[in-house]
């Protein structure tokens, strides 16, 4: 009887320690990449507590959409022109959608 139960203690005592040791998950992260203007491609990914772009090789945080918009550098019209900031408006725009499908992945 004490042998049964030592060898069920000692099983119980190894079942939680192998239970807590591997219950460590990596974050999900879901990803969507999209060809913003002719030839460059963006990806936006987001986990569980942050969503972010990748462009050529650097990574934005989602708050420094302006910066992306104005590295993609899809606009031929001269900088600060009407046409310029209407450019960058819609390029803005397609990167919100972007990280739209990023984010609704998540809940896949």
């Amino acid at each position: 009887m004490k042998k049964g139960l030592i060898a069920f203690s000692l099983f119980l005592f190894g079942s939680l320690a192998v239970m807590m040791t591997s219950c460590e998950t990596k974050p999900v992260e879901s990803c969507e990449q999209d060809e913003i203007c002719t030839a460059k491609f963006v990806t936006a990914c987001c986990t569980d507590d942050k969503c972010y772009y990748i462009y050529n090789g650097t990574e934005y945080p989602s708050d420094d959409i302006d910066q992306l918009a104005d590295d993609l550098g899809c606009s031929a019209a001269r900088a600060k022109s009407t046409e310029y900031e209407s450019d960058k408006a819609a390029v803005i725009e397609q990167l919100y959608k972007l990280l739209d499908k990023a984010h609704a992945g998540l809940n896949k």
